[in-house]
């Protein structure tokens, strides 16, 4: 089902679940598990945000 936010529409696909947990920011870690036809990609870096991997 098509979905709405602000100016743009689409199907959502993806969520980021992320409860926040004060830390400092050298401790902070980012994780993505993609499910691909072929096995899984698991992407892990020590900097992230939107594009993690």
């Amino acid at each position: 089902k098509e979905q709405q936010v602000e100016h743009t529409t689409g199907v959502l696909r993806q969520f980021l679940v992320e409860p926040f947990v004060p830390h400092p920011q050298d401790t902070e870690y980012y994780i993505n598990i993609n499910s691909v036809r072929d096995g899984d990609w698991i992407l892990f870096t020590h900097e992230g945000g939107v594009d993690v991997g």
